[in-house]
């Protein structure tokens, strides 16, 4: 369910039409000490209170919120694919961890006040942490249902945002 590109030295039309995604299993074969998703295991980055507070759409504009309840609502479940990409040039990426975490956390709605997941509905392709990235690059795809994880977005464009700019400065 998470891939991440193998080699970001393409242009994103490459990245793209070519066939260079390895599954995070073949990651773990080869370097299981460094491997982000056996590391996740271990790392915990909100609380509980911040979890139900992220399901909750407390950290989202309204307009997420908004599309969401009305997504709900008609029963859409029309797959998308969001493209995250660079706006600058020769950018190290960081944060690609704490947005799988977060969109395993926040990936799904509430349902009779009871929290129906739905990570497994969605697919992530992605660089990794540390990449030298270009800019107008995408660095993430994020496709499944828009309903399950439209609240997320302003969370997980700023999560790469400022750890991006951190790392490369």
């Amino acid at each position: 369910r998470i891939i991440k590109i193998k080699n970001n030295n393409l242009n994103h039309e490459e990245i793209i039409s070519n066939s260079l995604f390895y599954s995070t299993s073949i990651e773990d074969k080869i370097n299981k000490r460094y491997n982000p998703a056996i590391i996740m295991k271990q790392i915990r980055y909100w609380d509980d209170k911040t979890i139900e507070k992220i399901r909750k759409g407390y950290y989202s504009a309204s307009y997420f919120s908004k599309t969401k309840e009305i997504l709900l609502k008609e029963k859409n479940l029309e797959k998308v694919t969001m493209q995250v990409f660079q706006k600058n040039d020769n950018s190290i990426l960081c944060g690609v961890d704490q947005v799988i975490e977060l969109l395993k956390t926040g990936t799904g709605y509430f349902e009779n006040n009871k929290w129906i997941s739905k990570w497994t509905e969605i697919r992530v392709k992605t660089l990794s942490d540390g990449d030298i990235i270009k800019k107008g690059m995408p660095v993430m795809h994020i496709t499944g249902p828009y309903v399950y994880f439209a609240e997320l977005e302003s969370m997980y464009l700023g999560i790469l945002a400022r750890q991006t700019r951190i790392a490369t400065n």
